[in-house]
């Protein structure tokens, strides 16, 4: 069985998917059919005040993260459906904390950012007050992650296999503009 080159190992992701993306194409039947429109729906008016707000972002950018004047009202009802019964008297594991990945992309972004900007998202990610996420675990990704704005990895080229060609100098490059 011949394997792809090893310079084509971070495209492959991309390959996979312009191979889904392909097969998942067809040609209509028909011609060329009228694209379906879906209908307009109108939301209900508010009788009471909401228990939770509803944002919505359309993928046809009809409404961008717009605030829905639903309302919302939580009663207790019965049905078939599984009940889930949260017992906080009950402990069965501890959390530790919370926390994301932060990409090779997310830190381009934060480097570009205004000094007073990073330091306000740097505040609202990790700061532990009401208005702030309280991160606390952060993924750092070794070499490049499918969100970087190219891929690399640290020992580039033919199969290495005692890694005699690692080097950081990509991440270098990209931390301090050398």
């Amino acid at each position: 069985m011949r394997s792809f080159p090893t310079h084509w190992l971070p495209y492959r992701y991309l390959l996979f998917a312009l191979v889904l993306l392909a097969a998942s194409c067809k040609k209509s039947d028909s011609g060329s059919a009228a694209p379906v429109t879906p209908p307009v729906v109108t939301p209900p008016t508010p009788t009471a005040p909401s228990q939770m707000a509803v944002w919505l972002t359309m993928p046809d950018k009809s409404a961008l993260f717009y605030r829905q004047k639903l309302s919302l009202q939580f009663t207790a009802t019965t049905n078939s459906d599984p009940i889930i019964v949260v017992d906080t008297t009950q402990t069965y594991q501890t959390m530790d904390g919370f926390g994301y990945c932060l990409t090779g992309g997310s830190a381009e972004v934060m480097s570009r950012m205004s000094a007073p900007a990073r330091a306000a998202l740097i505040k609202e990610l990790f700061a532990t007050d009401s208005t702030s996420l309280g991160v606390s675990y952060l993924r750092v990704s070794i070499g490049a992650s499918d969100l970087n704005d190219q891929p690399y990895t640290y020992d580039d080229g033919p199969a290495d296999p005692t890694l005699a060609n690692f080097s950081l100098a990509p991440t270098k490059r990209r931390l301090f503009r050398c």
